[in-house]
């Protein structure tokens, strides 16, 4: 089944709508970073909302809009420094479903080393699709 662009940008925007009215808190625009790719492996939209203000990171949320079913998945956040290696990993729990729209978030709440963090969503533990952002203070 094939998903109208605009319903599906639609359903994305009314998720974070949806997510920040849930509780997530809504910080000054200086302290997030939010990050969407389109129409890439199939996903139609995948983007990455980093919730924090600096280098402290409270949360990531992936969120994605797909034209076929993503099933098993999970949210994971990587963080790298500013040499680019690895230091932490967190993720969601595993959504044990198929949905063509729905989000969650990786708990964090540290403060992170400048550099990035990459937005990974996952099917069956395989990566689909990252999105990454910059950390700094």
């Amino acid at each position: 089944m094939r998903w109208p662009k605009a319903v599906v940008a639609a359903t994305l925007g009314a998720l974070f709508v949806v997510s920040v009215g849930l509780g997530m808190s809504a910080a000054p625009a200086s302290a997030t970073a939010l990050g969407c790719s389109y129409n890439v492996g199939g996903i139609q939209t995948y983007c990455e909302l980093v919730n924090g203000s600096g280098d402290y990171v409270a949360s990531v949320e992936g969120s994605f809009a797909s034209t076929s079913p993503i099933c098993n998945w999970d949210v994971t956040a990587e963080f790298f420094n500013s040499n680019n290696q690895w230091y932490r990993t967190t993720k969601s729990a595993v959504h044990y479903n198929c949905s063509y729209v729905n989000h969650d978030w990786a708990p964090v709440g540290f403060w992170a080393q400048t550099g990035y963090v990459c937005s990974t969503l996952q099917q069956n533990g395989s990566r689909i699709i990252s999105r990454c952002e910059a950390i700094h203070p």
